[in-house]
């Protein structure tokens, strides 16, 4: 995205000014401010994804340090990591692959077999979601019981449910955006997404100053997803 290519542009002055034996002079009215132009706009997505990510994933971090104490704070980091992190791991590597098929159709301008492929992914999708799903509400608390060993941190089925159908509605995120990202194509959903979750994040932060509650905060997040999720597939059935 467009850090990489300022972090390659820093690399480059650097190893120029540090190795320049040879006095190579650069030339920039060689460089084409078109094609410039026009990578910077094609990185903003995915720039602008990374900034979501980050505003998902430390912000509520933040709001959970603030109204709440270390213990908690170690609660949700723990939990996330087994019941978020864990499987989104494994829904990336479907996203992954999707992505390069959807790339690889767009190359061959068959752009009716976009909704077909999804469908396939969409199966396998599901498919370990459900066995995610349900595992972890089965035996998610023993298992994190075993694996955190403190009489302090004290894990809800709530808390698993939450976080659990959060996991899944991103990994269901990330498909619906797959076919998009294969024609690179989804800044506008990343503008949904950044202005979605600042908002969310601002109605999380007032509601609890009045109710103090984890649970809410993560129903709020999952009602966010869901919003998100309901205007990705009506803009995927649009395509």
């Amino acid at each position: 995205g467009l850090f990489l290519i300022v972090s390659n542009l820093i690399r480059f002055i650097l190893i120029y000014n540090l190795h320049n034996k040879k006095k190579i002079k650069l030339n920039f009215k060689n460089f084409d401010k078109i094609i410039l132009e026009d990578l910077f706009k094609k990185s903003l997505s995915y720039t602008l994804e990374k900034i979501n990510y980050l505003l998902k994933q430390n912000g509520i971090i933040l709001i959970v340090a603030n109204f709440f104490s270390p213990t908690i704070v170690t609660l949700v980091s723990t939990a996330r990591t087994l019941f978020y992190y864990l499987p989104i791991n494994f829904f990336d590597v479907i996203t992954h692959s999707s992505v390069i098929e959807f790339t690889k159709i767009n190359l061959l301008n068959k752009v009716e077999e976009i909704k077909i492929l999804f469908n396939k992914f969409f199966v396998i999708l599901l498919i370990i979601s459900l066995i995610f799903f349900i595992g972890s509400n089965l035996i998610g608390k023993e298992i994190y019981e075993l694996w955190i060993k403190s009489n302090e941190i004290k894990i809800t089925r709530s808390l698993i449910f939450l976080i659990t159908l959060d996991a899944i509605l991103i990994g269901y995120l990330n498909l619906l955006t797959a076919p998009f990202k294969g024609f690179n194509n989804f800044l506008f959903l990343t503008k949904i997404d950044f202005y979605l979750t600042l908002f969310s994040l601002i109605i999380i932060v007032a509601l609890s100053y009045i109710f103090n509650s984890l649970l809410l905060i993560f129903l709020l997040i999952v009602i966010s997803n869901i919003i998100l999720a309901l205007f990705l597939n009506l803009r995927f059935k649009n395509y």
